[in-house]
């Protein structure tokens, strides 16, 4: 789980990297007076996908956050079963 949870976050930070890598307007009129409806709808994409990005990026390292919590908690119930029958081993051979 903890190398899953490794590997999650590493592509958080790649979808990370590129969200912000992505431009988020368009040039002064880059298609000319003409078309200028075009540049306005353009650049509301851009900003929609630059979102996009980060939500997946914050989904992802939220996802891999909640693994490693996961291995924290089998290793914490894994400790305490192994103390536990540790004990009654122990009680067992005292006994004989």
């Amino acid at each position: 789980l903890r190398t899953h949870a490794s590997t999650l976050a590493g592509y958080a930070d790649r979808l990370t990297t590129i969200g912000t890598g992505l431009p988020d307007s368009l040039g002064e009129q880059p298609l000319g007076a003409f078309a200028q409806f075009l540049t306005t709808g353009l650049g509301g994409a851009m900003v929609a996908s630059m979102a996009a990005f980060s939500h997946a990026a914050s989904t992802v390292d939220l996802v891999s956050g909640g693994l490693r919590q996961a291995a924290d908690d089998y290793q914490r119930t894994d400790d305490g079963n192994t103390a536990t029958l540790t004990g009654i081993a122990a009680d067992l051979g005292e006994k004989d």
